[in-house]
């Protein structure tokens, strides 16, 4: 089993939606779905994704990226080659 799983998602979502945190530092991106469920439950939280590995594992393809505009200084990736 790889990747988040929808009871931890959920606990995710409303923890972030109950704390509305300014930062959450995300250890471990993967496929970028702990990120998505941070940034909906949180739109103005600053997150520092943070994953030494360009692509996600467990052959899940592309990895979701908060690219979205009013996002766009929100939510910084260090992965792959970002990585440091």
């Amino acid at each position: 089993m790889c990747g988040i799983r929808i009871n931890h998602a959920m606990a995710l979502y409303l923890a972030v939606k109950t704390i509305q945190p300014t930062l959450v530092v995300e250890s471990g991106v993967n496929a970028g779905q702990s990120t998505y469920f941070i940034r909906a439950a949180s739109p103005t939280t600053r997150i520092f994704a943070i994953d030494p590995l360009e692509e996600p594992i467990c052959e899940q393809g592309v990895r979701w990226i908060d690219d979205a505009p009013e996002s766009k200084d929100l939510t910084i990736n260090y992965t792959g080659d970002n990585f440091v």
